[in-house]
């Protein structure tokens, strides 16, 4: 709008130029202002005269002036609703030609390579996605410094780069996308880490809302078990037809070490629609 203003107060001062006035800064600042909604074009479509140089306007003009000011005028009340409904269109001409939001390249779509170094991504199903690296470096840090301990330096910086000091989030999801095979319990002993496939590291995003939208469509692709804990909503999904999701590694002595898996699990704040944790296997 800022930038259609301008335009049209340029516009409009030379027009007033042309015609021989001089004082006409305040008239052409108004004028433009009611551009950008539409208004002056309807008054003077109305009216049949330019309100800066008070110029006669013949019927094209009118017709033109009055057509220019209820689509303005359209698209000043209407525009969100016109955006909303560009944004139904795409998908569904892109779903008509066999594409999917996930199979479209985009630097945008985060993943275990492309993680959220500053800010927030929502996602086609609305899930979201938060990312503060600096913020992470920040807390790891100092937990190093106050604890001197690299592992509780390690936690400090996931949890506060996943965009929330209560939990890791997206940078706790994407831990589970990395093997830790000396994972050990508080008692010493192996502990089972569930670890995706290397191949679903560029499918995060796809992972995420393929078990979302199997909460709430069962007869879609990707369904399993729904269960509500508090505002936490835990959601058992498998994807048919589709190589295995990943392997519980953690520790060859940990159970079910190197078991093949089809079965995960995501954890969503039904709140804040963020994802708490995903990992392969069943809900425990």
């Amino acid at each position: 709008m800022l930038g259609a203003g301008l335009m049209s107060y340029a516009k409009r001062s030379i027009e007033a130029l042309n015609a021989g006035h001089t004082d006409f800064e305040g008239r052409a600042a108004l004028a433009a202002l009611g551009d950008t909604v539409g208004a002056t074009n309807l008054l003077e479509g109305a009216q049949g005269r330019d309100v800066v140089t008070d110029r006669v306007l013949y019927s094209q003009e009118r017709s033109e002036r009055l057509g220019v000011g209820l689509g303005s005028g359209a698209t000043a009340v209407f525009g969100s609703r016109f955006a909303g409904f560009g944004k139904t269109l795409g998908p569904r001409a892109a779903s008509s030609l066999g594409y999917t939001p996930y199979s479209i390249p985009s630097i945008s779509r985060p993943s275990y390579s492309n993680p959220i170094i500053y800010g927030k991504y929502t996602t086609p199903q609305g899930i979201l996605l938060k990312g503060n690296i600096f913020a992470g470096a920040r807390q790891g840090g100092s937990a190093l410094l106050r604890t001197k301990s690299l592992a509780a330096a390690y936690r400090a910086t996931i949890d506060a780069a996943g965009g929330s000091p209560h939990g890791g989030r997206f940078f706790h999801v994407l831990r589970h996308f990395h093997d830790q095979p000396g994972r050990v319990g508080p008692g010493g002993g192996p502990s089972p880490h569930g670890v995706f496939a290397p191949w679903y590291r560029r499918g995060v995003v796809f992972l995420l809302d393929s078990a979302y939208e199997g909460s709430s469509n069962p007869s879609g692709t990707a369904f399993g078990q729904v269960q509500v804990h508090s505002n936490r909503l835990q959601i058992a999904a498998w994807l048919e037809g589709q190589p295995i999701i990943g392997a519980q590694f953690g520790h060859p002595a940990a159970p079910r070490f190197g078991q093949p898996l089809d079965l995960y699990t995501v954890v969503i704040d039904q709140t804040t629609k963020q994802p708490v944790t995903m990992f392969p296997g069943p809900a425990e």
